[in-house]
């Protein structure tokens, strides 16, 4: 299934987690070139991979630029842990307190500022962060 956006986000997740982000992000471009509907989520994939290599801004502009980004909380997530790590705590709180309890973001803030500019897993999420990822 060559095209199959669901498998290519799959495959891209299981590279990431292997550590192989350049071969992770062929598959979401893939996935995104061969989209049908929502892709917001392969988004988000592709998000965090850009973050676990340290490139926020990368991460950044994607995201921001997905249609409702604002009525989705894995993305509003992901932006503010790219946010957070790229050392801007102001737009990480704004992103991340829409959806986490006052203390859920200060524990954020406090990983944010311990892991400033080294490369991260996401640390605490909604409840429910949306399909396939996040």
């Amino acid at each position: 299934l060559p095209k199959n956006m669901d498998m290519l986000n799959g495959k891209g997740i299981a590279f990431d987690m292997l550590g192989s982000h350049d071969k992770a992000r062929i598959h979401y471009e893939t996935a995104l070139a061969n989209a049908v509907g929502d892709t917001a989520f392969i988004k988000n994939n592709l998000a965090l991979s850009y973050i676990m290599t340290g490139e926020y801004d990368a991460a950044v502009k994607l995201l921001e630029a997905v249609p409702g980004v604002k009525k989705m909380a894995a993305l509003r997530q992901t932006l503010s842990l790219a946010y957070g790590l790229k050392g801007n705590m102001f737009r990480a709180r704004q992103w991340g307190s829409q959806d986490l309890t006052e203390k859920q973001m200060r524990d954020n803030i406090a990983y944010y500022k311990e892991r400033q500019g080294k490369t991260a897993a996401a640390p605490t999420a909604p409840e429910k962060t949306g399909r396939h990822g996040g």
